[in-house]
């Protein structure tokens, strides 16, 4: 009966010192909140990244070749265990008229991977339909417009209707799409074409999918890990290819080579014959109107049918050499043809991926260090209102020695009383934080990224370390001074707890500055330095308070200039002119040197 009606004077204690528990609640609650929070907003990112690219068959690996990929080189993928291998096209198009330029993707329904996102209408059915990068509508494109390629040469077709706007998981940047090889050096949108359309047999990008990464974090150190043995696994396989594709080029080109050049020889010895025949004509004529005594309307038709071969002979004769030299260019070009390279693109070499990566890599980096600073000042004010606490109650603690309650007994109460407030507090910071934080700052930056949203979730370690250290604060304060005030004897308890001796500071010592203070100021700088514990534990608190308000000020401004002095005197220039192998020199140093460039 006695130690139910003191359980109950116990949680009653929370009711009467309501002010102070709640403080101590919401001092708990904002730490957990801003440690677990911060500290989950990089992995939830990141998770959430991961679920968007793995629910749209974000490929893995993507292989390509600068002499093209044949079927050779899906078999070689395929002999990878685990691999799913799929094959498609893919160009850039200019169109110099808009000033854009466009990537160009075949579509295939049958593919699985990088699958679109439709956001507008619906997906190409036929040949002569069209997706655009959704993108696209900032430039002023709408559904069942006409869009106009002028690619004759990789193309079946010119026009197209747009079908669709959609995104793709190979862009998760809302505003970058890459560099290209043509126009102004920077892609505008892409674009989805069925692959009827595409006249080249020989595909561009080989996408490749391994079952050993799947479920892992796409920003993990496992995935990197794994793909890093993957793609040593590719490079050996496809160590030969580049000659062999080489090869393969030389050898296709002289076949069909050969036949051109056959037949423009063949055609050039008829036209030597033919020459030679116009030329004896042409005598034959000569020897009759030297036999005319008069000029014969015959013989000046006759001369005019020679001399209308002879220009049709010189036309055809000039075709061919035309022909000639362009099969030997082209001969000369096999010749002098460089070994071709393979390049293994990883989803971090996709635009945006890797941008993304690193803003999660700055809030972990943020997260050790901010957060941290506040949470120590959180379990400081807790820890010394707990001990307040603890020394307040030294009265009521004696009564209950004298009444023969244990030190147990004594002790549930402050015990109850802490675990009350560091378990409301570390819940409620960790639901909340975890829910709040990672979604705020997704908010912030969803403008920059195509991903739906976030998914988040409870990461252990962090809440486990803020309940450590708030249990300690909280729990561990009242242990530590129950300790101290229950092996005093009941008598010395009920008495009033004697103030500590005065001593006399250093400041009074130095008698010009201390006789012209105040009263008020000698006593408060005399109780600095009495209670010591209390002033360090001010001065810690209001230094890491400014400290974080002044890194936070101080992080914008230096993040802010980076951008100043990296396009000023670092990189001193506007643009990047990229020329042939052998350009004319002269040629380029006259047109840079014209000043009205």
């Amino acid at each position: 009966m006695k130690n139910k009606t003191y359980l109950k004077a116990s949680f009653r204690e929370i009711i009467y010192s309501k002010g102070r528990f709640i403080s101590i609640v919401l001092i708990i609650l904002l730490g957990t909140l801003l440690y677990v929070g911060i500290k989950a907003t990089g992995p939830i990112l990141n998770q959430s990244a991961s679920q968007y690219v793995d629910k749209q068959e974000l490929s893995n690996l993507q292989i390509i070749s600068t002499g093209g990929l044949t079927e050779e080189d899906e078999k070689l993928a395929e002999e990878i265990s685990g691999a799913k291998v799929e094959s498609g096209h893919q160009l850039f198009y200019a169109d110099r008229a808009k000033n854009q330029v466009v990537k160009l993707y075949s579509y295939d329904k049958a593919n699985q991977q990088n699958q679109l996102i439709l956001k507008e209408g619906r997906l190409p059915k036929k040949e002569n339909e069209l997706v655009l990068d959704v993108k696209a509508k900032e430039e002023g494109y709408r559904l069942n417009q006409s869009y106009q390629i002028n690619q004759s040469d990789q193309l079946k077709r010119k026009k197209f209707k747009i079908v669709g706007f959609v995104q793709s998981p190979i862009y998760i940047s809302t505003e970058e799409r890459g560099l290209s090889n043509v126009g102004n050096g920077s892609v505008d949108f892409f674009a989805y074409l069925p692959e009827r359309n595409f006249t080249n047999e020989v595909k561009s990008v080989i996408y490749v999918r391994f079952e050993n990464v799947h479920g892992k974090g796409t920003y993990g150190k496992a995935y990197e890990k794994m793909m890093d043995k993957n793609i040593e696994k590719v490079e050996k396989i496809f160590a030969d290819r580049p000659k062999e594709r080489g090869a393969e080029i030389k050898e296709g080109a002289d076949k069909e080579l050969l036949p051109k050049k056959a037949e423009v020889a063949d055609n050039l010895a008829k036209l030597d014959a033919g020459q030679k025949e116009l030329d004896q004509a042409k005598r034959q004529l000569e020897q009759q109107a030297a036999m005319m005594p008069t000029e014969n309307p015959q013989f000046t038709q006759a001369q005019a049918e020679l001399a209308e071969q002879q220009q049709a002979l010189d036309s055809n004769r000039a075709t061919l050499v035309s022909a000639q030299q362009k099969i030997s260019d082209s001969e000369n070009e096999i010749n002098e043809l460089k070994t071709l390279s393979y390049s293994f693109d990883q989803r971090a070499d996709n635009p945006g991926f890797q941008e993304y990566g690193d803003l999660s890599d700055r809030i972990a980096a943020i997260a050790n260090v901010f957060p941290v600073f506040f949470f120590f000042i959180a379990a400081l004010i807790t820890f010394t209102t707990m001990t307040r606490m603890v020394e307040e109650n030294r009265r009521e603690i004696g009564t209950l020695k004298a009444l023969g309650y244990s030190r147990f007994e004594i002790a549930i109460k402050y015990i109850i009383y802490a675990l009350s407030a560091a378990a409301i507090g570390i819940v409620l910071g960790s639901v909340i934080g975890t829910h709040t934080l990672p979604r705020l700052v997704f908010e912030l930056s969803s403008d920059r990224y195509n991903f739906p949203g976030v998914t988040a979730f409870y990461l252990s370690r962090p809440i486990i370390q803020a309940t450590v250290a708030f249990l300690f604060a909280s729990l561990g304060a009242a242990l530590l001074v129950l300790l101290k005030e229950l092996h005093e004897k009941p008598a010395e308890l009920l008495q009033p707890k004697a103030p500590k001796p005065g001593k006399r500071i250093f400041l009074e010592r130095i008698k010009p500055i201390w006789s012209r203070m105040s009263f008020n100021s000698k006593v408060s700088y005399r109780n600095l330095f009495r209670y010591k514990s209390r002033m360090i534990m001010a001065v810690i608190g209001i230094a890491g308070c400014a400290a974080l308000m002044v890194a936070g000020v101080g992080l914008k401004d230096s993040l802010s200039s980076v951008g100043d002095k990296q396009f000023g005197p670092i990189i001193d220039y506007d643009a990047i002119v990229t020329l042939k192998d052998q350009p004319d020199k002269a040629a380029v140093e006259t047109i840079f040197s014209d000043r009205r460039l």
